[in-house]
């Protein structure tokens, strides 16, 4: 018995029709996106995409032809594949999306959350607009496309030594502009994060990409030699003991991105571990401390214990005022 082969035209008027429930598409654009699908890689002519639209519309699919008033665009103003999305299947996709793998990278998380996210914009709901704001919140940012093209952007300059002026959104809501040379990108507890030295701080940080609005190079000629400095300051290590409470030292996926010497469990309570860090930045424990989400307590040394101490309360004061 023959097997069924692959039918190249249907694919493509497939591809098409999921396309133009994004968005309506030119002439231009349709080749752009035939061009990059890795199944397609051709153009075609407009005679073809004329009979592509027929095909759409004979299925039951209502698409308006091109003309002034839409820019010369093809537009699918409905299609008869719909569904909706009811609060189970919306709590799932959200669950899909916080659910992390310890391998996933940053480029894997954005295509889960995009996935996710043309769902919801794909669907017959009629809160479409409430859904995906309740999608932001839960992923803790602004704007999704913005946030892949900052991602692109950071990526291109870390594999390259350089320093670039980043403007973001400090957590206190006010916009800060620093020089950063930039390491790596890292995914931590659903979100991605700019490892870099802070050149006024003089120290690693991580910087939330999310809430970072505009990235410009300012210098590629120091930028090795400054690297080279910063990583020699960062080589002595000091070590900071954290007790955590009604936490197991296996849940703690915060010591993939540290330097942990110890991990010792109590023996009467399972669930409080207290844990040796060595580490060169205590800015970067700090911040990795409050961004874990566990209760916790600073055994030693004093200093960072004081040191944390104050800046809850003081973060504590601002909220509240």
């Amino acid at each position: 018995m023959k097997k069924p082969g692959f039918n190249q035209t249907a694919y493509r008027i497939i591809k098409l029709m999921q396309w133009m429930s994004c968005q309506p598409l030119s002439q231009e654009q349709i080749n752009e996106c035939f061009l990059a699908d890795p199944m397609i890689q051709r153009s075609v002519s407009q005679d073809t995409i004329g009979l592509y639209m027929n095909t759409l519309r004979a299925v039951g699919c209502q698409v308006e032809r091109p003309k002034p008033s839409n820019n010369y665009c093809y537009t699918l103003s409905y299609h008869p594949f719909s569904y909706c999305l009811d609060e189970e299947t919306l709590q799932f996709l959200f669950q899909l999306v916080q659910y992390v793998d310890d391998t996933m990278g940053c480029r894997d998380m954005l295509h889960r959350q995009q996935f996710v996210w043309r769902v919801i914009e794909g669907s017959a709901n009629t809160n479409r607009k409430a859904l995906k704001q309740q999608f932001l919140d839960r992923l803790r940012i602004r704007n999704l496309d913005q946030l892949q093209t900052i991602v692109a952007e950071l990526e291109s300059h870390c594999h390259l030594p350089c320093v670039l002026e980043v403007a973001y959104q400090s957590p206190n809501k006010s916009r800060v502009v620093r020089d950063v040379l930039p390491e790596k990108l890292m995914c931590w507890n659903d979100t991605i994060y700019l490892k870099c030295y802070m050149l006024d701080y003089d120290g690693c940080v991580m910087l939330r990409v999310d809430r970072i609005d505009e990235v410009r190079v300012v210098d590629h000629a120091q930028a090795q030699q400054l690297l080279v400095e910063l990583r020699q300051k960062q080589s002595q290590q000091e070590e900071v003991w954290v007790r955590f409470i009604n936490c197991y030292a296996s849940d703690l996926n915060m010591l993939d991105y540290l330097d942990v010497a110890d991990v010792t469990v109590d023996p009467t309570d399972e669930a409080h571990c207290l844990v040796k860090f060595c580490t060169s930045n205590l800015f970067f424990l700090k911040q990795a401390l409050l961004e874990s989400g566990y209760r916790f307590q600073v055994i030693y040394p004093d200093g960072f214990r004081q040191e944390m101490r104050t800046f809850l309360v003081e973060t504590q004061a601002r909220y509240a005022g």
